[in-house]
């Protein structure tokens, strides 16, 4: 998985970043392109970061992780 340089500008590792995108507990596809999608997932200490990706042609694969910031309220869905 490549990480774009815009994807670290907020100062997250790349362990914190792959920790988050293996471990995401959600996901919001881009119902405009398909091709984009938020992750949620926890870092190694459990804070939860959103993750922006750009998916391969397979809908499945990371091509490159493109945004990462502690997640928003509005990614953040009440879990039962």
């Amino acid at each position: 998985m490549r990480i774009a340089d815009a994807a670290l500008r907020r100062g997250f590792t790349v362990e914190q970043i792959e920790h988050a995108v293996v471990h995401h507990i959600d996901e919001f596809r881009d119902q405009g392109d398909h091709s984009l999608a938020m992750l949620i997932g926890p870092d190694p200490s459990g804070e939860l970061l959103e993750v922006g990706v750009v998916l391969a042609a397979d809908g499945v694969s990371i091509e490159v992780v493109a945004h990462v910031m502690r997640a928003r309220p509005k990614y953040l869905r009440k879990r039962k």
